[in-house]
């Protein structure tokens, strides 16, 4: 899906001038009664080529009847939008936006112009859609373009991928089961930063995943996850806790929630923790986390290799 590619040209007069940004010559041409609706050898028509960069141009073509709903492909509906967009041109997008069927950014079938903006890297014109309120969790598109949104965004290099994932988490987008995987497929899992952690209503998703992974349970002690999060992922989250030493704050939290019936802890809870489980917490503090998890260094440990499971919390996992 390449709106720059160079093909052997079969296009109308208005759709040459719209290219070339002519609005001299684009509006000579309109007013001496050339079609709009011409179609070059790719199916674009004059508001295509001059959604490339075109402001004026595509201006005064919408002044003129042009259709921005007029696809220019029968694979999906490639609108003047989708090229608006692979190009960044914030300028034309807020033009074509008003105008355009919003459901191409969610309906099956459809391509979100989302895809385009993250394939190209083109940050201000994501955060444009976002804002307009086109969806960050765009339709699957496997069938129509062989991948979804978040393969897509492996495709980039990480500094992109990093900036694009974090615009796309801060607009809301959810951050799925596959996503995890992916991301710690690439031994970076801490990438998305604290914008995908404050998910809490999807915790029983990551929570797991990146607590295997090597995440410091104590960087999920805060104030929104204990009072947002559901009862479930506040009580698997507790488990990998030393929970009677919680502060004050934390504690004042899980009473109120408690009070309200929002969060059905555990009975393990009204007891100390067990002496074996205060000993993986220390065990867990001096080698840290991430290399606590790796099998390696277990098998350093003067222990048996049938406390493994119990040391990494596999038994809290697994429960989940």
């Amino acid at each position: 899906m390449d709106f720059s590619e160079v093909y052997s040209d079969s296009m109308g007069s208005v759709s040459a001038a719209a290219r070339s940004g002519s609005l001299v010559r684009v509006r000579d041409l309109v007013r001496s009664g050339f079609s709009l609706d011409v179609k070059d050898n790719r199916g674009w028509n004059c508001l295509h080529e001059g959604a490339e960069g075109h402001e004026l141009c595509v201006s005064e073509l919408l002044c003129h009847g042009a259709d921005p709903n007029l696809s220019c492909s029968e694979e999906w509906t490639q609108l003047p939008l989708h090229a608006a967009a692979q190009f960044g041109r914030t300028e034309i997008l807020q033009k074509l936006i008003p105008l355009i069927d919003r459901s191409i950014g969610h309906a099956p079938g459809q391509v979100s112009p989302l895809y385009l903006c993250v394939q190209s890297d083109q940050r201000g014109a994501l955060q444009l859609l976002l804002r307009e309120g086109f969806s960050p969790d765009a339709q699957d598109c496997k069938e129509l373009l062989g991948s979804d949104l978040v393969l897509v965004l492996f495709s980039l290099t990480i500094h992109s991928w990093i900036v694009l994932v974090r615009i796309l988490l801060s607009a809301g987008a959810t951050v799925l089961r596959e996503t995890w995987v992916l991301i710690l497929k690439s031994d970076q899992p801490d990438l998305l930063g604290p914008e995908a952690l404050d998910q809490t209503q999807t915790g029983l998703v990551w929570m797991p995943l990146l607590l295997s992974a090597g995440l410091e349970p104590n960087a999920l002690m805060n104030d929104r996850m204990f009072s947002k999060a559901p009862g479930p992922v506040l009580n698997l989250l507790l488990q990998n806790l030393d929970w009677s030493s919680l502060g004050p704050g934390l504690r004042l939290v899980l009473d109120q929630r408690k009070t309200d019936q929002t969060w059905a802890p555990l009975t393990v809870f009204d007891s100390i923790p067990s002496l074996s489980h205060l000993c993986r917490l220390n065990i867990r503090k001096v080698l840290g986390s991430a290399s606590l998890m790796k099998t390696t260094i277990l098998h350093q440990l003067p222990v048996p290799a049938s406390l493994h499971h119990f040391l990494q919390f596999r038994d809290v996992q697994s429960a989940v």
